[in-house]
């Protein structure tokens, strides 16, 4: 999948967000190693997205919106990721990757039940992830994931400084 930069090309600055975005969510920045949470930004029933420290240059992966039985969820969601994305700033390089695209790369695994992915992710990261906090939730599993699926596009991709 290729990525999108919002605004015009930027140089890549080494920083690299996962976010698991939605009403509830989170959103964590990796360091250049890949397994360094440098930030980790969680949210709860907020009708809009929070503002996350993005800088231009950065890697952003944004898991592409799930659209299940409920259209009026679907419809925040997409309301939430357009604000969301709305409000980056220009240079950001930015990937919509589904969540079959991003457990393929990160987990090797692509299909999996939500349950499973959601206990596979907390699993990894607790295994794996340095600096997330002491307890946390799914969505920053997730969100670390797919930051580490924004690292590993970046090394593929991009040049890095």
């Amino acid at each position: 999948m290729g990525g999108v930069v919002v605004g015009g090309g930027a140089v890549v600055t080494g920083r690299f967000w996962g976010i698991d975005g939605g009403q509830t969510g989170a959103a964590v920045r990796l360091d250049d190693d890949g397994l360094t949470a440098l930030d980790c930004i969680e949210w709860r029933r907020q009708k809009n997205p929070p503002r996350l420290p993005i800088e231009p240059g950065d890697v952003v992966a944004l898991e592409a919106a799930y659209v299940g039985e409920n259209p009026d969820s679907a419809l925040k969601l997409q309301l939430w990721r357009g604000i969301l994305i709305g409000g980056l700033p220009e240079g950001v390089h930015l990937l919509q990757p589904l969540a079959t695209a991003w457990r393929a790369k990160v987990l090797r695994r692509p299909r999996m039940r939500r349950e499973l992915a959601k206990e596979t992710a907390m699993s990894m990261a607790q295994r794996h992830a340095i600096g997330l906090p002491a307890e946390y939730e799914d969505h920053t599993a997730e969100a670390w994931l797919i930051a580490r699926y924004a690292w590993g596009w970046a090394r593929t991709h991009l040049k890095t400084r």
